[in-house]
């Protein structure tokens, strides 16, 4: 992985003085979004808190519910396994791993390609563009009004941040890494190179797949687990409510001590560890445990913590350039799926 350190842009220190933050270095910038401009502003840590805040309450849930809407399929679709969806189609659980896997091979195959069409195009027509087609394949018995539902391209054009709050949030950004100013910038030969030779890259994306293969089982069988322990199919949907939110807050610990410390292979381990320990027992458990006691079992694994974000957040935070980081980005999301499809035949 390159270090920062290591690029032609000089070096950006902060230095925080009677609660002002003062930037100093060159800041270089040569951007159609006018960030030169703004090359010797200052601002109080106050108002940067200011901004995080509106950013978190404005911007974060719109991300969340995009990929809480992504998701929903997947999940349906464990809901209805455990409601004898392959029998009723004609076909056992083989059938089903056989069409998970084809599934994540297809996604796969895309996200090798999307992350470079949308750095092509750019990310605000990319993004809608996506998120609009799936949106087709899902409600495609309806029109969907989506040109309405388009965000306007211009920053300037947010009503919720103000003028200054602007310039605060698109200087803090290049500030902290002066490659983020190349956004423009196409997908170059040498950074297709320069990722396809990166070790820590390749560590990443093997550490990535690893992690996602033992959490798909669970996503696409989940409910059906629980009912054999011989609960209804309403209860045994219902159960999972718990296991996700548990795992949702070890998640979240995990991202924030790994960010903390430092140490991320540590936390992917003991995530991965945490899963194996699970299967293990579920493996060697006696078909005649059924009930709660099957239930605290299932709860040991599928609380495990996911690490798929601290992998991301940490190439998105220091891979570098942007064409580098964009093409490894996309890799990841690949790697992610790539263990999707191995771990489709887990459960059979």
């Amino acid at each position: 992985m390159e270090e920062r350190q290591n690029l032609k842009h000089a070096p950006v220190e902060r230095k925080r003085k009677n609660s002002e933050i003062t930037v100093y270095g060159s800041m270089d910038y040569d951007s159609p979004t006018d960030y030169h401009n703004d090359a010797d502003m200052k601002w109080t840590e106050e108002e940067e808190e200011e901004v995080r805040k509106v950013l978190d309450r404005r911007l974060l849930p719109a991300v969340l519910l995009m990929t809480f809407v992504l998701h929903m399929d997947r999940t349906n679709l464990s809901n209805a396994i455990s409601d004898n969806f392959a029998s009723d189609l004609g076909f056992d659980n083989d059938g089903v791993n056989v069409g998970i896997m084809i599934y994540f091979v297809l996604f796969t195959l895309g996200a090798l390609t999307s992350n470079a069409v949308i750095k092509r195009i750019g990310v605000l027509p990319g993004i809608p563009i996506l998120m609009t087609s799936w949106a087709i394949v899902t409600w495609a018995h309806a029109l969907l009004q989506v040109l309405e539902n388009y965000y306007t391209s211009p920053s300037q054009n947010v009503a919720w941040l103000s003028e200054r709050q602007r310039r605060i949030a698109e200087a803090r950004i290049i500030r902290d890494d002066i490659t983020k100013k190349d956004q423009q910038k196409h997908i170059t030969w040498k950074d297709i190179k320069s990722a396809i030779s990166d070790v820590t890259l390749w560590a990443n994306l093997f550490l990535v797949t690893l992690g996602v293969m033992p959490a798909i089982p669970f996503i696409s069988y989940l409910p059906s687990i629980i009912k054999s322990g011989n609960f209804s199919t309403t209860t045994a949907n219902a159960l999972t409510v718990p296991l996700y939110l548990l795992s949702v807050v070890t998640s979240i610990w995990f991202a924030k001590n790994s960010e903390k410390h430092g140490q991320i292979l540590i936390h992917t381990f003991v995530a991965l560890t945490w899963s194996l320990l699970g299967f293990v027992i579920l493996e060697f458990l006696p078909d005649t445990v059924g009930g709660w006691r099957l239930y605290i079992v299932v709860l040991i694994t599928a609380t495990a913590p996911n690490t798929y974000g601290i992998h991301l957040a940490l190439l998105s935070a220091n891979l570098a350039p942007v064409g580098k980081r964009t093409l490894a980005l996309g890799a990841m999301i690949a790697a992610g799926n790539t263990g999707g499809a191995l771990g489709a035949f887990l459960y059979s």
